[in-house]
């Protein structure tokens, strides 16, 4: 449930971005998303030794139901998305809502958005298309390579276990605040190598 979740929402999610962002500020919308996943991981690690699992996993929906009330209510669908469906008008309005541009200015990157989709419109699309040109192809084989040397390096289970880990490893330091401190240093990392 959390691969098939996490995948989910990072496809989602990363598309969303894509779409809604200009191409000088879309790389660092991209390391902003890497930087709240990483606080998402410190979350747990330093408040779940204090709590019960019931009472984490509840104070875990509180920052998703937040998102998804803030998300829904003030977040426009994408403009791509709105001209794929037909709905111009809507993808100006969200253009002039995501990027601050005149209405003038707003039309001009319609166009573009326009001639983008009667391009992907006269493509085929589908899962087959990965494996029919070798550029696809290769993309595909990387990425399926990263994500499974990811999965099987056994990242999730230190994590997992790290305070029991700490604690079988006679440490001076409190798993407790262990824990937290790696939390620390990934966040820090992930600013830096942002």
């Amino acid at each position: 449930l959390h691969g098939i979740g996490g995948g989910g929402v990072f496809a989602v999610l990363t598309m969303y971005i894509a779409e809604i962002t200009e191409d000088h500020n879309r790389g660092m919308f991209s390391c902003i998303l890497s930087i709240f996943v990483a606080l998402g991981v410190l979350y747990p690690l330093s408040i779940g030794p204090m709590l019960s699992i019931k009472i984490l996993c509840l104070s875990s929906l509180v920052p998703l139901v937040i998102f998804l009330i803030f998300f829904t209510l003030y977040a426009p669908d994408s403009p791509p998305y709105l001209v794929k469906i037909v709905k111009d008008d809507l993808a100006v309005e969200a253009i002039i809502k995501l990027r601050n541009k005149s209405r003038d200015e707003s039309h001009k990157e319609l166009l573009v958005f326009q001639q983008h989709a009667r391009e992907q419109a006269k493509e085929k699309g589908g899962v087959s298309e990965i494996f029919r040109g070798k550029t696809t192809r290769k993309a595909f084989m990387i990425a399926l390579g990263l994500l499974t040397i990811q999965q099987v390096c056994g990242i999730n289970a230190v994590v997992s276990f790290m305070e029991h880990i700490f604690l079988a490893a006679g440490s001076a330091i409190p798993p407790q605040i262990a824990t937290t401190v790696i939390g620390v240093i990934q966040v820090l990392t992930v600013c830096v190598t942002s």
